[in-house]
């Protein structure tokens, strides 16, 4: 396959290291140091510590809670500490640990889910089933996690008349579009507070995919676990390895796999470097 024009490859630098490895350290530029005042600081229902001796604390709360509005504040030049903000700009007076909860499903097509509930707590289940004509795909019981997020997939409930597959709504989302024809598109939104990941909007393409990512809405306290970065990585370097092998004349999933042994002292670190094949001669990578 030929392709004209810049290249934007993706260059993955592998490095095992040992426990005794080189490590670079950034040189900061040296700031005078400003006294805040800790009167008021308090949390109500945890505790903070502080960082950056006394330029910065942080909140912390009991498993289950969180802080609330923020989890970090900084000390200012002008003696004072950052304000408690939301992430909609409204200020809070004092901050307090708050129970986790997993967003509320704003909708679900083709079927039902139970129990309906205002909110959801660590260790809530939902259960959804479709209607007759549907079948389920996704998880038909998912959990709420202690990152605030519903373990599973999202439930999607579809009788297999589009051109694509349904492409469902991720549970906190709500979907404007329910016509899934070649070109058609989909769009998602966020309720009030909550910020949204991946794509807003999806396409529906050639061959019955959708183009860009399933969305999700993300609270300030939301993280991702180990296994879900791990399976994100690898679906992503999954890609990676596909679209290489294509272009070296290997069909897609003929993957070339190479295995990595690391002694228990070990660690190891990657790289990803972009750049242009059009700019950069392979001799510039002995280094590789």
């Amino acid at each position: 396959m030929t392709m004209e024009g810049p290249q934007l490859c993706l260059v993955l630098l592998v490095l095992g290291l040992s426990s005794g490895g080189v490590s670079a350290t950034p040189v900061l530029e040296a700031r005078p140091q400003v006294s805040c005042s800790l009167e008021g600081v308090e949390i109500k229902g945890g505790s903070f510590q502080l960082l950056q001796d006394g330029q910065a604390l942080e909140y912390l709360c009991p498993s289950g809670f969180y802080p609330y509005p923020v989890q970090t504040r900084t000390c200012k030049s002008t003696g004072s500490w950052s304000v408690l903000q939301t992430r909609d700009q409204k200020i809070v007076k004092k901050a307090e640990c708050r129970a986790i909860r997993c967003p509320r499903p704003q909708d679900f097509e083709n079927g039902e889910f139970w129990p309906r509930s205002p909110y959801y707590n660590l260790s809530d289940q939902i259960s959804f089933q479709c209607y007759d004509g549907y079948t389920l795909r996704g998880s038909a019981n998912r959990t709420c996690q202690e990152n605030g997020r519903w373990d599973g997939q999202t439930a999607i409930c579809d009788d297999g008349a589009g051109y694509c597959p349904n492409p469902g709504i991720p549970i906190g989302t709500r979907k404007v579009g329910s016509q899934y024809r070649l070109e058609d598109t989909v769009t998602y939104h966020c309720s009030r507070g909550l910020v949204l990941r991946g794509s807003q909007q999806r396409r529906c393409q050639e061959g019955g995919s959708w183009s860009g990512t399933e969305p999700s809405c993300q609270d300030s306290f939301m993280y991702d676990s180990p296994q879900e970065v791990a399976e994100a990585f690898l679906s992503s370097l999954t890609e990676t390895i596909e679209g290489a092998d294509a272009e070296d004349g290997h069909s897609p999933g003929e993957q070339q796999k190479r295995k990595i042994i690391l002694d228990p002292s070990g660690s190891m670190n990657i790289y990803m470097l972009p750049w242009l094949k059009e700019k950069l001669k392979d001799e510039d990578l002995g280094f590789l």
